[in-house]
């Protein structure tokens, strides 16, 4: 997957030089795409939380979505957790009662377990006990492993597919795609904002 995600950027880069006019406009394309690529995938910002157009349709056209969920499957699927004590949730009990009597079946029922079941006082309760808890957070499924990596092989063959296309089409045969309109557009509207700036900046 290493090896992929070296592959995969190269020739994101590649093809992207390949039909952009300029680069000045290749600057500006590439964020974008390295925004989307890092953000929409379930991690930086966990699946349920992702807005409606995203969740639905951004993540799943993504493909670091099934990079890094054939990684982190391969690397958490049935690894056990061991909180540090910073990282756990900590309570006091009622008078009397041992954190296992008093929380130990709510730990069960979570998934999580007690650092300390048999204190009376200062409970240690970490919510996780498996890396599955955790996967399943990010909406990764360990059993789809092999799944992810040929999805993410298959958007690399597809990054070459492009370069060689927008090679052909727009350095060889000198097709625009309609991207001068576009940029040209779009360079306009841009000016137009200057102005108000340049003024101000004038007049400061």
């Amino acid at each position: 997957m290493t090896i992929l995600m070296f592959l995969y950027m190269n020739n994101l880069g590649q093809w992207i030089c390949a039909f952009a006019p300029s680069f000045t406009v290749i600057s500006n394309v590439l964020p974008f795409f390295f925004v989307i690529f890092s953000l929409i995938n379930g991690v930086v910002q966990p699946y349920s939380m992702l807005p409606v157009f995203w969740r639905y349709l951004g993540y799943y056209v993504n493909p670091s979505t099934y990079w890094i969920g054939r990684t982190l499957a391969a690397t958490l699927d049935g690894s056990p957790i061991q909180c540090d004590v910073s990282e756990t949730a900590r309570f006091d009990t009622p008078s009397g009662q041992t954190c296992q009597e008093y929380a130990g079946t709510y730990a069960d029922f979570a998934g999580g377990y007690l650092l300390n079941p048999d204190a009376r006082a200062d409970c240690q309760y970490c919510p996780y006990s498996s890396g599955n808890q955790y996967l399943a957070i990010l909406n990764i499924d360990a059993d789809q492993k092999r799944r992810n990596f040929g999805i993410f092989f298959a958007f690399c063959i597809f990054n070459w597919v492009l370069v060689y296309f927008f090679i052909y089409t727009v350095r060889i045969r000198n097709w625009k795609f309609g991207f001068g309109y576009i940029f040209g557009t779009l360079g306009k509207f841009v000016d137009i904002l200057k102005k108000p700036l340049k003024r101000f900046s004038k007049n400061k």
